[in-house]
């Protein structure tokens, strides 16, 4: 199967030359809607209205009155919930030959909910006049800018941009839906970008011996109703929808209003957005986080036959080198690809997919295009462009997938794929990365997470208070004396200082053991569960070594810096059964990463989704106020990829540490919320005789008067 970059925009312009009352209006998205050659070579053909909408849709009203065709490019979203009293007295009452080109569609873009045009195929079939069309594939968008000119009236198009798979041989053609697959088993229909999903799911489930008959709708108004309820009637079990969509109103309700008018008793169920808003992600991750991608439709389908089929792509016992279970045909892709979101500086859309593209080779095969062999290297291993869309001016956005087996179950290797030697170049940044099943079967993440390490301290709501054994240059009494007033003050867990290490006066083994020692009879001696987390150190061949010494002498956790030793050592350590010790990360070593905007990798990235991905159970980030410069935007987006649902593993604890004080304590509620863990530093240290004084006073704080 074939990519093509932004077929629309070639075929655009190819039909609006050949036929000179086709006019071009933009609503400030020009390039982002890929007509911005149209607008450099065509300028007299070319009309910017701006950011109003309203306006344009009156304006575009009068010009279809003037015997103009204009076709409207704008994201689909605001095509019609903003100018929706324009559409409909200026476009559509008096029957204009307006065409309304809506790109991205449904959660084709990653911009949340005030860019996702989620219930615009039930706004825009109800509006009398008015044909919807979508595209599946980039022969369809190839297709549908002629088919729908055809139209006396207006048309709705989803429209899909950028890098557009192909899928089809022949072209869109209005009330002509396509019969993909005529099993009798099962009956699937789909439009847009879930026939694809379709398509994969199909092939893994007629290796499963379940038959499918697959329909592929590009026309959803006017609808074929008489059509579908013939294919319903000649299946089995019932039918599927799968759409990128609200269910409500969509195409699960247009099949469900033709199978209730005909009388056909037929089970149907509906994939799609269940009365929800999606939020921001790449395409892969909101498509699997609402169910909406192939195993989803493999689990209604079996729900419907009451058939397991074995069908898993996340089974943890999954061999890696056995291939995913979706097969797309063509190409053989397996869906369970991992995707890496970047922010690409580029002077024009070419040199902007010239650089995702050099992305994906890079960080793959590393070799020239036309050296890469032909079968499983260049259909599975090479890196994918899956997306490319602006951001800004000189500032672009590209999804970039990559086969699982392209990084084995090594989360250095996962890193190494994921920003490798791309990380030496300048104008790159990370800003998402999306696991998906596969590698989340391989790399499971923290150990314990939230509610692991609210049962071992005993916490079981509020915000949590871990005081820093500082500073260095102190003898292991002295560590001991603190860390057991901590204990006496209400501390939840007890963090060695990232600078204490091995040094001559308070050497590691023998600080580790007087402190264990001195906890153990504050706990005693108060009924409290502090943990403890001391600093690994050593040389590199010394670490094995004293990471069981501090197991064996009774340390409960323990404080890594991936920064420095790795963060395979933090992977090594949580998915050690026999340890058992959760893990906290620090920041160490990692600032270069997060500082200049336009390279590295985001805050949220770096400290919340690679820290979990690894299996840190705490990550600990600088907080916004103290003297690093972090903003309360980055410790917003840091403490949210920590906990976020759908994320990879278990949820973590983010740890702001810095500028943290009694005074502060409603402010940092406030912001993060109960699921925290407040490093204190040099604020206890004011009279250190009697810290658990000042580590009550901070959990009084947290706490309340009650």
């Amino acid at each position: 199967m074939d990519m093509v970059n932004r077929p629309y925009a070639a075929a655009f312009e190819a039909h609006a030359l050949a036929h000179p009352e086709v006019l071009c209006l933009s609503a400030d998205l020009t390039s982002s809607c890929e007509i911005d050659g149209f607008r450099d070579r065509h300028p007299d053909r070319f009309l910017s209205l701006g950011m109003a909408e309203q306006n344009m849709l009156s304006f575009a009203g009068g010009l279809g009155l003037a015997g103009f065709r204009p076709f409207m490019h704008s994201f689909g979203v605001f095509l019609y919930r903003r100018p929706y009293d324009q559409l409909m007295a200026s476009v559509a009452y008096p029957r204009r030959r307006v065409r309304l080109m809506g790109f991205l569609p449904g959660v084709t873009t990653p911009g949340g909910m005030t860019h996702q045009a989620i219930e615009d195929i039930s706004v825009m079939r109800t509006i009398p006049n008015m044909t919807v069309l979508e595209a599946g594939d980039a022969t369809e968008v190839e297709s549908i800018v002629a088919e729908a000119d055809t139209v006396d009236g207006p048309v709705y198009c989803r429209i899909l941009r950028g890098a557009v798979p192909r899928l089809f041989d022949t072209p869109l053609r209005i009330g002509q839906m396509r019969v993909l697959s005529r099993g009798d088993d099962v009956l699937v229909i789909t439009a847009g970008i879930t026939t694809e999903e379709a398509i994969r799911a199909r092939g893994a489930l007629a290796r499963a011996g379940v038959s499918v008959r697959h329909l592929h709708l590009n026309t959803l108004k006017p609808f074929d109703a008489a059509q579908i309820v013939d294919h319903a009637a000649s299946v089995r079990h019932g039918v599927v929808t799968l759409e990128n969509h609200l269910v409500a109103g969509g195409i699960g309700s247009m099949v469900a209003e033709a199978l209730a008018e005909a009388g056909l008793a037929r089970r149907l169920i509906r994939l799609g957005l269940q009365d929800t808003y999606a939020h921001g992600g790449s395409r892969p991750y909101l498509m699997r986080h609402y169910g909406m991608d192939a195993l989803s439709l493999v689990r209604a389908v079996e729900r419907l036959t009451g058939q397991t089929t074995g069908i898993d792509e996340d089974a943890p016992g999954r061999r890696p080198d056995r291939g995913g279970a979706f097969q797309c045909e063509g190409r053989g892709a397996v869906v369970a690809r991992f995707a890496v979101t970047y922010r690409v500086r580029a002077s024009s859309q070419g040199e902007a997919l010239a650089r995702a593209q050099g992305i994906a080779l890079e960080q793959t095969v590393e070799i020239p295009p036309d050296l890469v062999p032909a079968g499983h290297v260049e259909d599975e291993i090479l890196g994918r462009v899956e997306d490319l869309g602006p951001l800004a001016p000189g500032v672009w956005q590209a999804v970039v997938s990559y086969a699982p087996d392209s990084a084995g179950d090594e989360i250095t290797q996962f890193l190494n794929v994921v920003f490798g030697n791309s990380s030496i170049q300048a104008g790159l940044r990370v800003t998402a990365i999306d696991h998906g099943p596969d590698m989340a079967a391989r790399l499971p993440g923290p150990r314990f997470g939230i509610a692991g390490i609210r049962a071992l301290c005993g916490r079981p709501t509020g915000g949590m208070i871990a005081p820093v054994l500082k500073p260095m240059g102190l003898a292991p009494a002295d560590f001991a004396r603190l860390a057991a007033g901590c204990v006496r003050g209400g501390a939840d867990i007890v963090k060695e200082d990232h600078g204490l290490a091995g040094q001559p006066i308070a050497p590691f083994r023998v600080r580790v053991e007087a402190v264990c020692a001195a906890m153990a009879a504050a706990r005693a001696e108060t009924g409290r569960r502090t943990l403890y987390f001391p600093n690994l150190s050593g040389r590199a061949d010394q670490i094995e070594d004293n990471l069981r010494f501090l197991k064996d002498a009774g340390a409960d956790g323990v404080l890594i810096m991936p920064g420095l030793f790795g963060f395979g050592l933090v992977h090594r350590i949580a998915t050690d059964a026999g340890l058992n010790l959760p893990v906290m990360t620090h920041p160490a070593f990692l600032g270069p990463y997060v500082l200049a905007p336009d390279n590295g990798i985001d805050h949220g990235v770096l400290f919340g989704t690679i820290q979990r991905l690894a299996g840190s159970d705490i990550s600990v980030f600088p907080n916004v106020g103290g003297r690093f410069g972090f903003t309360a935007e980055d410790c917003r987006q840091i403490a949210e990829a920590c906990r976020a649902l759908g994320g990879p593993g278990r949820a973590m604890l983010p740890s702001p540490g810095g500028g943290m004080s009694v005074a502060r304590a409603a402010e940092m509620q406030a912001m993060y919320g109960e699921d925290v863990v407040y490093l204190l530093g040099g604020s206890l240290l004011t009279d250190s005789a009697r810290i658990d004084r000042a580590v009550a006073q901070m959990r009084h704080a947290l706490d309340g008067p009650g």
